[in-house]
């Protein structure tokens, strides 16, 4: 009888020391605490013939709030988008209004932003037709010749971008990709990469090729 009232007492014991350990727990995820956060700008421009940048391109967000909420933030959770109504190309100052932030959760409030004024420069958008070359890989064992190279449909496209950036794009190339030839005309559909800022209108090409079955003397099927 004494043992048993004995277990009973430990395990009340134990279990007023768990539930005093998750009120702690509770309280401290509760407590208030501020926290910065990176976050980038994003721009929403008035017109597709202009492209902007901000600098700098990302602010401090200072976030107060519970701990626990503070610590399942990702800074890829929060952005500030500003709207730009002007089409003048040129430099403008912009404040950085907390309205303008997105993604703050619950009983979280902005204590400060870091700067508080981007400077953003807006530029005319331009284009131009280059060539496009394929990164298109064949793989063949000696019993087949890949004929005839690689054949790129549209051969031209549109790029378009600030003159600034045009003015380093002369081609696009194709991404990369690696086939088993097989004997027969085929035909793949691939997507062209630009570097950033520059758009490429159509964004996908068809790379087509031949490849054709040697004989024994090195002689090319027909």
């Amino acid at each position: 009888m004494f043992k048993a009232r004995n277990s009973e007492q430990w395990l009340m014991a134990a279990i007023s020391l768990l539930l005093a350990l998750l009120l702690w727990v509770y309280v401290v995820g509760q407590k208030s605490r501020e926290w910065p956060y990176a976050v980038r700008v994003e721009l929403k421009l008035a017109s597709s013939e202009i492209q902007g940048k901000t600098t700098p391109s990302k602010v401090t967000l200072h976030l107060k709030g519970p701990r626990r909420t503070l610590d399942r933030i990702s800074p890829n959770d929060l952005r500030v988008r500003l709207d730009l109504a002007t089409r003048e190309p040129g430099e403008h100052a912009r404040i950085i209004n907390p309205d303008m932030v997105i993604g703050i959760p619950p009983r979280t409030e902005i204590v400060r932003i870091e700067p508080s004024e981007v400077r953003v420069e807006l530029q005319p958008v331009r284009s131009k037709r280059v060539p496009v070359v394929s990164r298109l890989r064949v793989v063949i064992d000696t019993t087949m010749v890949l004929r005839g190279g690689f054949t790129v449909e549209p051969s031209r496209v549109e790029v378009r971008g600030t003159p600034s950036r045009l003015s380093r794009v002369s081609e696009v190339v194709t991404e990369e990709g690696k086939l088993e030839g097989k004997p027969g005309i085929w035909s793949e559909k691939m997507k062209i990469e630009v570097p950033e800022g520059i758009r490429v209108y159509p964004p996908f090409v068809d790379v087509g090729y031949e490849v054709k079955r040697v004989d024994e003397y090195g002689d090319v099927s027909e």
